[in-house]
């Protein structure tokens, strides 16, 4: 049984925050990079530009970018308000991050 867009929220992160996440080198990033279930992040589209190779697999991808695209645009709102309401003093960077991050792919997968 598969599913639909309606039932995932399809987020991605940045260069960023996958260089932090996963302790990234700039040798790494010259290496040829395999992500799986990584959703429409920026990272790919950002290691692009850097002349990177990055493969990215995602069963998200089965949809149209159009119809991504919408998706992020229904779930946005949601994201940031469950992430506000989560967050507390001790993380304000990472709410921070996230968000300039967020803005930073929309308009990365708008393009």
């Amino acid at each position: 049984m598969g599913f639909t867009l309606r039932d995932i929220v399809p987020w991605g992160r940045n260069l960023g925050e996958y260089r932090r996440f996963f302790g990234l080198t700039n040798n790494d990033l010259n290496k040829k990079i395999l992500a799986c279930a990584d959703g429409p992040a920026s990272f790919n589209a950002e290691l692009t530009a850097l002349s990177g190779s990055y493969i990215s697999i995602d069963p998200v991808y089965t949809f149209s970018a159009k119809q991504i695209k919408s998706r992020i645009d229904e779930a946005t709102q949601s994201v940031f308000e469950q992430l506000r309401n989560r967050i507390d003093y001790r993380i304000e960077k990472v709410k921070y991050e996230f968000q300039k991050g967020g803005n930073k792919q929309l308009r990365i997968f708008q393009s």
